[in-house]
């Protein structure tokens, strides 16, 4: 077992932890970023329009890319974005 020293340690790897443990490391801290292994992640599905662009996400990651979605809940509210420009990416499912 390796004895590594970080300076922040990010428990979770979804969209707010990975981003988190980006913008640390982008500011020069030693980060470790530890999530669950062995599951699938859809990461939500939708990849905003401002993550791919400030990830640099190339449109060959992307499965498909959307203009508008609708959400639905379990006890049915309803949410619906759409934006002429814009566009959604959706994201494939990824082992970790």
């Amino acid at each position: 077992m390796q004895n590594d020293t970080y300076d922040v340690v990010v428990v979770g790897g979804g969209p707010a932890g990975a981003t988190a443990a980006d913008d640390l490391a982008l500011q020069g801290h030693k980060v470790l970023l530890l999530d669950r292994q062995g599951r699938i992640k859809p990461c939500g599905g939708a990849i905003p329009p401002r993550l791919i662009k400030d990830f640099h996400i190339p449109d060959e990651l992307l499965v498909a890319k959307a203009r508008a979605a609708r959400m639905v809940s379990p006890k049915d509210k309803k949410s619906r974005y759409s934006h002429r420009r814009r566009v959604c990416g959706h994201g494939q499912p990824r082992p970790i």
